[in-house]
């Protein structure tokens, strides 16, 4: 189970602080200058990660700002599995109830009317009308039924107490909270549910990501100068984290640590269709140095066309979900 540990809600002002830095606390100086560090190697007691991704400028559904922070301890309290969100979109799954299970607990307190036959075998579309709903019901039986939560019934969920419950019944009216708690079980069992990235349902997003790697690296678009390195020496058992102006430390399990990525299919395949761009737009230019006026002399054009140029370049729809994240696991 992840806990969320901090959460930074935004956005690069400069290239710099769009990078997230790892680095052991034995490197920590007030003016360290991480990206001399981060060339020089330093032992793996340094790692970085390029969130300046271009490819989520025209997401619709990416939650662009921040990155979120999850981790799971050992018994002593130190973090052992570091879980980063670089970017992350909502995804849709399908919410487990056992409607039958509903219906008949539903029955069995009395907050639907309905007598059931001796052979019958219920359907909610028989037992869910609105008749049938008994106003007159002690509203507290509803919290009994195993498949409600305050989310069923359009309220945030959080601890109630009976009074406050009562109050809010009193308020809104028994009839209309139970309609609106059958809505959702139907809801739920024909269609799907939509969740944003919260600690209580990382484990659906993460299973939603169908492709773990090691690090390749710690640019979107492949760095040929730098080696990667998706590796990094705790030693200290301090992990200091720099990114987006902000600064802060977590109690690791000393020793050494490997980087991962997990992404979903959507990630995948935007990344390559980005990339796919990028080349299309370096052999542009490669041609337009070539041959200079070839958007306005037809010769300069068609000389163009001979030696390969294609102007034609597919509209780039990104695709949602598209969910990333880090994973830094001990090795």
């Amino acid at each position: 189970m992840y806990q969320l540990i901090k959460s930074i809600e935004l956005e690069p002002r400069n290239n710099n602080e769009g990078y997230i830095y790892f680095f052991d606390d034995s490197l920590k100086t007030d003016n360290i200058d991480f990206l001399k560090t981060f060339k020089n190697g330093r032992d793996n007691k340094i790692l970085r990660f390029n969130r300046n991704f271009q490819i989520f400028s025209s997401f619709g559904n990416v939650i662009k700002r921040g990155v979120k922070f999850f981790s799971s301890y050992n018994n002593k309290k130190e973090v052992t599995e570091l879980i980063i969100s670089t970017t992350s979109s909502k995804i849709s799954y399908r919410k487990k109830i056992d409607i039958d299970e509903s219906m008949k607990e539903l029955i069995k307190y009395k907050i639907l009317n309905y007598k059931k036959s001796k052979n019958e075998t219920l359907n909610f579309m028989n037992v869910f009308r609105t008749e049938n709903i008994n106003e007159n019901c002690n509203i507290l039986d509803l919290m009994k039924i195993k498949s409600f939560s305050l989310k069923m019934i359009g309220i945030k969920d959080r601890e109630v107490s009976d009074r406050n419950f009562l109050l809010l019944a009193e308020k809104i009216g028994n009839r209309n909270i139970i309609a609106k708690f059958l809505d959702n079980l139907i809801r739920f069992e024909f269609g799907m549910a939509e969740i944003s990235l919260q600690e209580a349902n990382i484990d659906k997003f993460l299973n939603h990501c169908q492709f773990k790697q090691e690090l390749e690296s710690t640019e979107f678009y492949k760095d040929k100068k730098i080696k990667s390195n998706c590796n990094i020496n705790i030693k200290s058992g301090n992990l200091c984290i720099q990114t987006l102006g902000e600064a802060f430390e977590i109690n690791m399990k000393p020793g050494k640590y490997k980087m991962y990525e997990i992404f979903d299919e959507g990630f995948k395949n935007n990344k390559e269709k980005q990339l796919k761009r990028v080349e299309q737009d370096e052999k542009y230019e490669k041609f337009k140095k070539k041959y200079p006026n070839m958007e306005m002399d037809d010769y300069e054009l068609a000389m163009a066309y001979k030696d390969g140029y294609d102007p034609w370049t597919p509209a780039f729809i990104p695709e949602s979900p598209s969910n990333h994240f880090l994973l830094l696991s001990p090795k």
